[in-house]
């Protein structure tokens, strides 16, 4: 298959769905899909797939497929929900930059600018701060920001237009990826509820060491 036409490309951009990267008053607009689940789940697991939004497992698998995107431009595009019930995916951009951390506890893992061999200042730690091996780089998003808002696109030379179109391409192909392992989860797995059992801190009484624990009669004298 060869490569799209100028005018192709144009009218692909054009028309994609576009949704807000932040809030409606923001103003700002991205590429977007409308992911609603009544509008592509199959009738027969739509009641499942409701049930199916309460649980974690569906999102963290497609959580990775998000990550797996913005990797693959080193962050500066990326993707999440947004709309009030999370019923769109947009197109966002964001970036990762280096951190100048220069060590890390060997127990509790924080990272500090502190030389090597102190010790953890966290209290309760008791951890030594050890050089960090590799750069540190944190990842950033900008979700205030729109992508081709109003965008002329016939001022821009084909192989701008042919790098925007992969882009696009590849985000809708992605979302196309996540709604499968929605699907997949809806097909595979019913919803249940079951009690469990929830660890809770309570306070108790401890004798005081070297203390002869008195009885109820002393107690009471």
């Amino acid at each position: 298959m060869g490569k799209p036409s100028r005018e192709e490309i144009i009218n692909y951009l054009k028309n994609h769905e576009r949704y807000f990267t932040l809030h409606p008053w923001n103003k700002s607009q991205s590429y977007a899909r409308n992911v609603k689940i009544y509008r592509w789940v199959p009738k027969e697991f739509l009641s499942r797939a409701y049930e199916m939004l309460e649980v974690r497992e569906p999102f963290l698998d497609i959580e990775i497929e998000f990550k797996s995107f913005a990797e693959r431009y080193d962050w500066k595009y990326q993707m999440w929900f947004n709309g009030r019930s999370n019923g769109y995916i947009v197109l966002g951009q964001g970036g990762m930059r280096k951190i100048d951390y220069k060590t890390q506890c060997d127990t509790c893992g924080r990272l500090t600018y502190y030389e090597e061999g102190q010790k953890c200042e966290v209290d309760g730690c008791n951890g030594n701060l050890k050089k960090l091996l590799k750069p540190y780089y944190q990842i950033y998003t900008k979700p205030g920001l729109g992508l081709d808002m109003d965008m002329d696109f016939e001022n821009w030379d084909y192989q701008s237009l042919l790098n925007r179109y992969t882009l696009v391409m590849d985000f809708d192909k992605t979302v196309e990826s996540c709604k499968d392992i929605f699907l997949c989860y809806c097909k595979n797995f019913n919803v249940v509820e079951e009690e469990i059992m929830v660890p809770r801190k309570v306070k108790v009484l401890k004798p005081v060491e070297g203390k002869t624990i008195p009885t109820t009669s002393s107690l009471s004298a």
